[in-house]
């Protein structure tokens, strides 16, 4: 994960020298944000859209950095307005699902996935895929679980039909 982040922040600083806001999305869209171990991850990915935000203010890739850094402090209500509709950055829709599983909508968890999923222009990377194929995994277990966290068999077997309807097997 070091070795993501400094890469990310080379490219912060290729990406200062020519200015190009292009440049900027792809550098922070190449943060890991699976940096979560210790305080020291949100203050890595906060030092990334700082450099960012100084050159080219306001890119939703930056918000989408601020979003994750504030939830994995689990400041989820700082989160709250920087995940508002329109959702176009990929890591914003995968914070605004870690936010909506944190909430236990785990319906709307699955919903945003599905639109990171669907949007061939915002497919994650490796790690942010990984990281989505944890928040499905935990959504589709809230769904199935009941107020006490004993297994909902009925909404387990709900859940199963509907994914096969959905695939049609």
């Amino acid at each position: 994960l070091g070795a993501r982040l400094d890469r990310a922040l080379v490219a912060l600083t290729a990406a200062t020298a020519t200015g190009d806001p292009e440049i900027f999305v792809r550098a922070t869209r190449f943060v890991p944000l699976r940096l979560s171990a210790g305080p020291e991850g949100p203050r890595q990915i906060d030092r990334v859209a700082d450099a960012a935000d100084r050159a080219v203010p306001g890119l939703a890739s930056t918000r989408a950095l601020r979003a994750w850094s504030l939830l994995l402090r689990g400041q989820h209500e700082a989160a709250r307005p920087l995940l508002v509709e329109p959702l176009t950055e990929p890591r914003s829709l995968l914070a605004a699902a870690r936010l909506a599983l944190v909430d236990r909508t785990p319906g709307l968890t699955l919903a945003l996935l599905d639109r990171v999923e669907r949007d061939g222009a915002a497919s994650p990377s490796r790690g942010d895929a990984l990281l989505a194929a944890e928040l499905r995994r935990d959504a589709l277990r809230a769904l199935w679980r009941g107020p006490e966290g004993e297994v909902d068999l009925a909404a387990a077997i709900d859940g199963v039909v509907s994914f096969a309807k959905e695939r049609g097997l």
